[in-house]
């Protein structure tokens, strides 16, 4: 259910924490309020439109409805209850961390994003260092802005994905300095 909801990212990191792992502070904007957002700001149709009979092979013409696309997102207000509970989410966070405006990791996290027969690794936005609840909100409008670079749309149609098959949840993440990270990989 979290990996259905929040994408795998995020749904990962969330059945870790359950298993006692110590896992940094996070929340997520679910699919749910990427859909809710895209179909009641008139996105999802501004976004059909853009994409109806486009020829995706063309990369100058694809680039130029790739901005057009990510501009109406980027500069569309997110839902006001949407943001509402975004910015509620993110000062319970800084609570739990015992800061007030804690960077964060805000990052891309949609559904299909890593599956069996494509990845997406590297085509979507992170951005680190996000502090503050209005940061947070257009740093969550980039992540989504993201699923419509050039490369994104050019890579799902070459695997005949369509955007509304893969939400993306977006993971507002605390910040961890590190002085070293890893990526381990089983054969499950």
């Amino acid at each position: 259910e979290a990996v259905r909801r929040s994408g795998s990212k995020m749904g990962r990191l969330a059945e870790l924490g359950t298993t006692g792992t110590k896992v940094p502070l996070a929340f997520a904007v679910t699919v749910d309020g990427f859909n809710d957002h895209f179909a009641a700001t008139g996105l999802d149709a501004a976004i059909d439109a853009e994409l109806q009979g486009a020829d995706l092979s063309d990369h100058p013409a694809l680039e130029v409805i790739a901005d057009r696309i990510r501009g109406l997102i980027v500069s569309t207000p997110i839902l006001e209850s949407l943001a509402d509970q975004i910015v509620d989410a993110y000062e319970e966070l800084c609570d739990r961390a015992s800061d007030l405006n804690v960077p964060t990791a805000v990052r891309s996290s949609a559904t299909g994003e890593d599956g069996a027969d494509s990845s997406f690794a590297g085509i979507f936005d992170t951005f680190l260092g996000v502090s503050g609840s209005p940061r947070v909100l257009e740093a969550v409008r980039a992540c989504w802005a993201s699923l419509f670079s050039a490369r994104a749309i050019a890579y799902r149609a070459r695997h005949g994905i369509s955007h509304h098959a893969m939400p993306m949840a977006v993971g507002v993440v605390e910040l961890v300095h590190a002085r070293a990270s890893g990526v381990a990989f089983s054969i499950h």
